[in-house]
């Protein structure tokens, strides 16, 4: 795994519907969703959404995604952010170009169409940089959809700004969930507002796996029963990208304190430095919501990680 990145826009990619509308935002010009140092003005029909950092409007299907990175992250996006990467997460680029923004900021915007099923999405995905916050925004409506072309897209992505990174706790205090016990894991960011990515080491930036990686994300699904809980569970660690050669070691299934918990621990190969990577997911199903929790790590770092992913999973919980 070269870096983070690819997970992370990948997350960015990903059809976010259905979801409720969270509380109103602070007033600001433009708004700043809780938690974002990125923050514009959205389309007039969108509302905030309630499980992830951005806007819904759930009447025509459409989404916009705020994803926040360090300001490394822009050069990386930058060159490898290109029609044959897109082609690989199915989306088919129209154009890509630089986009104007105010002083002090750089970005450019790529434009295309995305097929989820049998709806073909139009596709604005803005990448913006101050030179300290990275910001990677993702529009996407049904192409059918009224009110949402190049014009009504554009006119609201030239209104972002900037303002200074909120500190970890607001940023925690934006999720839909607690992080108890972080296990001697230290907190980099909160990303698209229903995630949280932790590491071991000096690094926010973290390159060909070179020190351990947890993140925890949340969902609504309620995922009644052992069998289906195992199809989610074996479903979700399937979308892991940029590995090959994967290994099972085991598929456990367990009741933490009355909380049904799923594990899965695996080996793999990262597909471009061929590292031996250690995997691990544990996914705790809590009434209508799941929490997922991920580690990877080079299998030579591997360890104790085993049982400080479950030190981290049975600290958490959902709400305030």
């Amino acid at each position: 795994m070269a870096s983070l990145l690819p997970r992370l826009i990948t997350m960015a990619l990903v059809v976010v519907a259905g979801l409720s509308a969270a509380p109103s935002v602070r007033a600001a010009e433009p708004p700043f969703l809780p938690g974002l140092s990125v923050g514009f003005e959205p389309p007039p029909s969108m509302t905030p959404a309630g499980q992830f950092s951005g806007y819904v409007d759930e009447r025509a299907g459409a989404s916009i995604i705020i994803v926040e990175m360090p300001a490394e992250a822009y050069a990386d996006i930058e060159k490898g952010f290109n029609a044959d990467a897109l082609k690989g997460q199915g989306v088919t680029v129209r154009k890509r170009a630089p986009f104007a923004l105010g002083k002090g900021l750089k970005a450019f915007l790529v434009e295309g169409t995305q097929k989820q099923g049998t709806t073909v999405f139009d596709k604005w995905i803005l990448v913006a940089t101050n030179g300290k916050t990275t910001a990677l925004v993702t529009v996407q409506a049904p192409a059918t959809t009224a009110g949402y072309d190049s014009a009504t897209v554009e006119k609201s992505l030239k209104t972002i700004a900037f303002r200074a990174p909120p500190g970890v706790d607001e940023q925690l205090a934006s999720l839909p969930f607690r992080v108890g016990d972080r296990a001697g894991f230290r907190i980099v960011r909160v990303a698209t507002g229903n995630s949280v990515l932790m590491t071991q080491g000096p690094k926010d930036v973290v390159r060909e796996a070179e020190q351990p990686l947890v993140i925890v994300s949340s969902g609504e699904a309620a995922i009644p029963g052992t069998l289906e809980q195992d199809r989610f569970a074996k479903q979700a660690f399937s979308t892991l990208p940029g590995i090959a050669n994967l290994a099972i070691q085991r598929i456990e299934g367990k009741d933490e304190n009355g909380v049904p918990m799923h594990e899965i621990v695996a080996t793999a190969d990262d597909v471009r430095t061929k590292q031996r990577l250690f995997l691990m997911q544990i996914v705790r199903f809590e009434r209508s919501n799941y929490l997922r929790l991920v580690v990877m790590a080079r299998e030579n770092q591997r360890g104790d990680l085993e049982q400080r992913a479950r030190t981290i999973a049975a600290g958490l919980s959902v709400g305030s």
